[in-house]
């Protein structure tokens, strides 16, 4: 068994023979202090030649596949079966022989290797696109009739708006205005690309007259855009000194006209121009005629600013309105009202309210005493504030 030669000394030599199903198995095992061979499955079977079949399942865990690998006589047919785990489902053999039956049957003529495949369970869900109003745009994928997609994919949806449209947002089982978006496949999904007409836009110009004499709001000096029948205010403010006089527009939709706060409406382009003009100084009062008097009696005013007529402008002692018999912007002649009282007096007009002069209001008692002159009889009288 050794081929004639022996161990040597210190060397120890083993062969055990074992024999299983016709098939005779020499191990043979030589030892030593420095080395260890060993030749393992060694077969000899007599009259009869046998082919080896290694199965496997694909991924680990996936399934079951039977018979496990073993030995098979030449010739043999073999009957090999896959079972799938739960949440998997068979795909296919691959190896010596690559098939979607199952089972697989093979002959064995050679040593064989099958492995049985399998892939994850997955539910379908439909995606169904569309696009609002027809014809404004389109929308990728385009799934009016919906589109199937694997549980958990994620899918990227473009909206794509045609000449004259804007996109208006996503709408649908996810809202937005984002685009593209992405949706995850978790159940069946809808999503309507919304479009909307691009609307005429015409220009704003607004401008100051004087430049520097006041400020428009909005400010348009090189003009702003806005959607065509927009309703927009327009407001003008004046700067010291100045004030504001009025609109001057021109364009469907504009203004003219001496409010200051207006809107003017978008129905194509407007050019609006606000005009101020130097304030005029409030009225001063410079002196009085008098600084007492009796009711009904004369005053005049003299001072300046008071404008060459009266037309809304009034006079007031302590409040009460008087009556000017003479007006000029430098003089007013007024008469003491009945019921003014002592107090200030003070000149108003469009511009402001002047400085105030104080003006006694007096009376004047008849005494018991009488006095003959002449055949005349005076009497008496005692002039005093009222």
């Amino acid at each position: 068994m050794d081929g004639g030669r022996r161990p040597k000394p210190g060397h120890d030599l083993s062969y055990p023979v074992s024999v299983t199903n016709g098939q005779l198995t020499i191990t043979l095992t030589c030892t030593s202090p420095n080395n260890s061979a060993e030749v393992n499955s060694i077969q000899i079977v007599a009259g009869t030649t046998q082919y080896y079949l290694s199965t496997a399942a694909n991924p680990s865990g996936a399934g079951t596949v039977s018979p496990g690998s073993s030995w098979w006589n030449s010739g043999s047919p073999v009957t090999i079966t896959a079972t799938p785990a739960s949440g998997y489902h068979f795909t296919g053999f691959t190896g010596s022989v690559n098939s979607g039956s199952n089972p697989l049957t093979v002959t064995m003529n050679s040593s064989m290797t099958e492995t049985a495949n399998f892939a994850q369970n997955v539910t379908y869900y439909a995606l169904t696109t569309t696009v609002s109003p027809s014809g404004a745009g389109t929308v990728n994928p385009s799934c009016p009739g919906g589109c199937s997609y694997g549980g958990g994919s994620p899918v990227t949806i473009t909206a794509t708006p045609a000449g004259g449209y804007q996109f208006n947002g996503f709408t649908g089982s996810v809202n937005s205005g984002s685009n593209p978006i992405t949706v995850t496949m978790n159940s069946a999904t809808t999503e309507t690309a919304n479009f909307t007409p691009i609307a005429a836009q015409y220009q704003l110009t607004t401008a100051v007259y004087p430049p520097s004499a006041g400020s428009i709001t909005p400010a348009c000096s090189s003009g702003c855009l806005y959607n065509s029948g927009s309703v927009v205010p327009v407001s003008a403010t004046a700067n010291t000194g100045y004030t504001f006089s009025g609109w001057s527009g021109s364009g469907s939709g504009s203004y003219s006209g001496a409010a200051s706060s207006v809107t003017v409406t978008m129905n194509g382009p407007i050019s609006e121009t606000a005009s101020f003009v130097t304030a005029s100084p409030p009225p001063v009062i410079t002196s009085l005629s008098t600084y007492s008097g009796l009711v009904s009696s004369v005053v005049t005013i003299n001072g300046s600013n008071f404008g060459a007529t009266q037309g809304d402008s009034t006079v007031k002692f302590n409040g009460t309105a008087a009556t000017a018999s003479n007006w000029s912007a430098t003089s007013i002649t007024v008469t003491v009202p009945s019921s003014a009282t002592t107090g200030n007096v003070v000149v108003a007009t469009g511009v402001g309210v002047s400085n105030g002069w104080t003006f006694t209001v007096t009376t004047c008692t008849v005494s018991k005493e009488y006095i003959y002159l002449g055949g005349r009889v005076i009497a008496v009288a005692n002039c005093g504030a009222q």
